[in-house]
């Protein structure tokens, strides 16, 4: 099992709805919601990524930066976030799909 294609419609009302919350609603919330569906390990490993991203953030002299790179530097941090979060949910994946052929194997 491959990741499923994301329709533009699901990509939509997603975005949608993040855009009617505060960024820090809408990240309580899916960490909420991730415990709630068991993906605990999961919820922690974004908190504490998140928490070091922004604790790095912090330590950034601005005043030296201009809005361009500050803006930049965020869009940076959101992909690189984005990014984790898909190939955890992809080696999951690919790790559940191991763990059947095995199973298969063990069975014949």
């Amino acid at each position: 099992m491959s990741l499923p294609q994301i329709k533009i419609e699901t990509i939509n009302a997603t975005m949608d709805k993040m855009m009617q919350d505060t960024p820090t609603a809408y990240i309580g919330e899916t960490l909420h919601c991730m415990v709630e569906d068991g993906n605990e390990e999961l919820a922690s490993c974004l908190a504490f990524v998140g928490k070091t991203l922004m604790d790095e953030m912090a330590e950034v002299d601005t005043g030296g930066l201009d809005s361009e790179s500050l803006g930049g530097f965020a869009a940076e941090f959101s992909l690189a976030y984005a990014s984790m979060v898909y190939r955890i949910m992809k080696s999951q994946i690919e790790a559940n799909e191991l763990n059947e052929a095995w199973d298969k194997v063990g069975l014949e």
